[in-house]
């Protein structure tokens, strides 16, 4: 046993008893002193009827004057890592709002540690005065600031003493009722009883296959997680319902919900008690009315949901099994009462219940320690012990593990589970394979065909604890199910592989990583369990060449072994297989001068275990040299495979158009003024005399030989587009390509309205497609006298 020095000062004029390590406040000191007593030494301090005695870790309060003469706490050893200090203060209780049912016979008893959290239980008694033949007694932490309750578990009632379990303490104080009071009133006012929790609405999701940090279930931790966000957040905050709140927009698929679900399975790790013998036949000991009941008043006061443990035990009342749940709701119904609660196996079903009879206490449930285990073969679980909510749980784990799981969601607890590494084929070189890792979960994957590796297919590996972790793949569909085209292509010491089918142009797939787990036990076959570490969702972007090349591309670089010759270069890619480049000359005005150099993307290089695309620029008087090309979402490079100086690097500009007006007045066909051209910086416009006279007043009378001639004109960047014009008038018109100029005209009437699309396409496989188009209506007024 370890052995704490301890210094007890007595402090006549504020009645205070220090101990290094312990610090007890207490009534009536009349004399000061100081003695030191070890904890192993079983020695004692007295004074005028006062007594300390602490044995074993118990420490013991005796004093006649005292309202809490008697009381003591049992520290177990092991409770305390660092060295701590206690102080205890009584005062009368007066309560914010007085709660119908509560009477409190104790003081308000006010425990002071520094917050500290005890590693094991802590056993508390408390003097009482009731007569458990017709009241019921039960202890609650009181919060005067916040005038809130909460049930502490107890473990032993009796008409002179009540003893609770805390790992940590505050203010505490204790209240009886009447049983039949209690008993009465759940028939008559049921709703006293219901905490407004809902499974369906406020427990979580997904149910409890357990997880890497808690292989065998984790139910306690998605119990106390919903409890704690139910009061703290839902009802104290006013935040959204949880049911749903973290199923990343894919309601019916719960496994990719990495983030919650591994926050549930942390919570359950923190709070995991273990069942010695001692701590056991204490809570086992707990009659089944004593649990009852401190469920109905635990309900009645603080209107919060409560967890219950469940236990399987043997005749002799040893540990089997066990599972958590929490009773939300109390009702009474035909001959039992009911307590409706959420078990994590079965989310969503707000009609599970625990039925229990005066007569006969509790009723067995039926569930298991996980979903899978409910669901195959069941339990029926024949002990009940009521636990409360934070008094042997450290609240502020929860709180805190929680904001950790808003605030990084993708990767929150990767430091307790494991941590695999992905990597996809992305070529072969020289018939070696290269293989690169998948950082973000997203892939820019340019297809290849090489043995047993089909265009549409793509490989996959991971890596890391391989001999204990396996993958089960999703294909995100509608629904979402597992790959269709997937199979093992097999495992080596260090990888597994698999290969996936993949979509036209993008693939989403999930990786379930689970946990195997061998449980061996005696006289039985060994049994395998898969627990779940993460899931990770991979976006496959496939890229076609023909369209992720295809732009307008300006030189932005070159090195010292490119001719240094040739002006600056624009690269126009059209098509994968053949595209031009062009001199671009500033002064031009059209920017475009004329067609100087082609370049061809061949096939004929084989790299990467594909063919591989490369250059060859056509000039003249010079032999066209070969470049291999590197790419990205903006750039193009291209070095000379000879000479790593001979390179230029281009970069994507963003494709433009300028749409222009042109208007000229004519009195006859051989009567023109010079077309005048302004930017349309609108989809509608009127033409009205002012603006078309200001050229020629003279042309503004109506005549049936004059009138207004339009030209419509777009200027672009991309040679490719052509222009159509839709509806076009009566009086026909023309197209004009000239390069990077589309030009088309009309004419307009006085008040003619005339509404145009116009089209701008270009060719795919002999196939027009549209790229943009736009709608524009003119109108013409013309002053002009009848007849004139």
């Amino acid at each position: 046993m370890s052995k704490i020095r301890i210094a007890i000062i007595t402090y006549m004029s504020i009645g205070i008893v220090v101990i290094t390590g312990l610090i007890f406040f207490h009534d009536d000191i009349t004399s000061q002193m100081t003695q030191f007593l070890d904890v192993a030494t079983n020695d004692n301090s007295e004074n005028n009827g006062t007594t300390l005695s602490i044995d074993e870790g118990e420490i013991l309060l005796l004093d006649d004057d005292s309202p809490i003469n008697g009381f003591s706490i049992k520290i177990p050893e092991n409770s305390y890592s660092k060295e701590v200090s206690f102080s205890i203060t009584t005062e009368p209780f007066t309560d914010v709002t007085p709660v119908d049912g509560f009477e409190a016979i104790t003081p308000l008893i006010t425990v002071d540690n520094d917050h500290t959290i005890a590693e094991e239980p802590l056993d508390v008694s408390i003097p009482i005065d009731i007569n458990t033949e017709e009241e019921f007694a039960m202890a609650f932490f009181y919060d005067p600031e916040s005038d809130t309750y909460e049930a502490i578990p107890t473990i032993s009632l009796s008409n002179t003493e009540i003893v609770i379990q805390t790992i940590h303490f505050s203010s505490v104080v204790v209240s009886k009722i009447s049983m039949s009071d209690l008993f009465e009133e759940i028939f008559y006012n049921p709703s006293f009883y219901d905490s407004g929790f809902v499974p369906s609405v406020d427990g979580w999701h997904f149910s409890n296959y357990g997880s890497k940090v808690a292989p065998f279930g984790q139910c306690a931790g998605t119990v106390m997680s919903s409890i704690w966000y139910y009061s703290e957040r839902k009802v104290a905050q006013d935040k959204d319902a949880l049911y749903g709140l973290y199923d990343n927009d894919t309601p019916t698929f719960w496994t990719d919900d990495q983030a919650p679900y591994r926050f549930a399975g942390v919570i359950q790790e923190s709070m995991d008690w273990e069942y010695n013998d001692e701590f056991w036949d204490k809570w086992i000991a707990v009659e089944d009315d004593t649990v009852f009941l401190s469920f109905v008043y635990a309900l009645k006061v603080t209107q919060r949901p409560q967890y219950i443990g469940i236990f399987e035990v043997d005749d002799n009342k040893k540990y089997i099994s066990g599972h958590a749940l929490s009773v939300h709701k109390i009702a009474y119904n035909v001959n039992q009462y009911e307590l409706s609660i959420y078990d994590p196996n079965f989310p969503a079903d707000d009609n599970r219940i625990i039925a229990y009879t005066e007569d006969g206490g509790f009723k067995d449930y039926s569930s298991g320690a996980t979903t899978t285990a409910a669901l195959e073969n069941g339990t029926a679980y024949n002990e009940f012990i009521f636990y409360g909510e934070y008094a042997l749980i450290n609240k502020d784990v929860i709180a805190t593990e929680y904001e950790k799981m808003v605030d990084s969601p993708e990767t929150y607890a990767d430091d307790v589970f494991t941590d695999l590494t992905y990597e996809y084929l992305e070529a072969i070189v020289d018939g070696e394979e290269v293989w690169t890792e998948i950082e973000d979960f997203t892939i820019d994957y340019i297809p290849f065909t090489a043995p047993d590796l089909e265009e549409d297919e793509i490989y996959i590996r991971f890596t890391g604890e391989f001999y204990n972790v396996g993958i089960v793949p999703y294909f995100y569909g509608d629904p979402i199910t597992t790959n269709n085209k997937i199979y093992l292509r097999g495992e080596t010491d260090t990888y597994r592989y698999i290969k996936f089918g993949l979509e036209d142009t993008q693939t989403t797939l999930g990786f379930k990583e689970m946990v195997k787990y061998t449980i061996k036990e005696e006289n039985k076959p060994d049994s395998i369990i898969y627990s779940y570490n993460a899931f990770r969702k991979l976006e496959i972007n496939q890229i076609d060449l023909d369209t992720y090349l295809n732009g307008d591309y300006q030189e932005i670089e070159r090195g010292s072994g490119f001719n240094e010759k040739l002006p600056s270069l624009q690269l126009i890619i059209d098509d994968y297989s053949y595209s031009k480049c062009t001199l671009f000359n500033e002064n031009e005005l059209s920017e475009y001068m004329y067609q100087s150099c082609y370049m061809k993307i061949n096939n004929t290089v084989d790299a990467y275990g594909v063919t591989t695309p490369t250059l060859t620029f056509e000039l003249d008087r010079l032999d066209p040299p070969i470049y291999d090309v590197v790419f990205d979402d903006t750039t193009i490079t291209l070095t000379n495979q000879i000479d790593a100086s001979d390179y230029i690097i281009f970069e994507r500009t963003t494709l433009e158009r300028t749409y222009l007006i042109g208007y000229r007045t004519y009195r006859d066909w051989d009567n023109y003024d010079d077309s005048t051209f302004e930017i349309i910086t609108g989809n509608e416009l009127d033409l009205d005399s002012d603006w078309v006279c200001q050229t020629n007043p003279n042309y503004c009378t109506y005549q049936r030989t004059s009138g207004l001639e339009i030209h419509f004109m777009i200027r672009s960047n991309d040679p490719y587009y052509n222009l159509r014009i839709i509806d076009f008038p009566q009086y026909g018109g023309y197209d004009e390509h000239h390069y990077f100029e589309m030009k088309d005209e009309m004419y307009i009437d006085h008040e003619e309205s005339i509404t145009l699309t116009f089209e701008f396409y270009h060719i795919v496989d002999d196939e027009e497609v549209i790229a943009y188009s736009q709608t524009i209506t003119f109108t013409g007024y013309f002053d002009y006298t009848e007849g004139e």
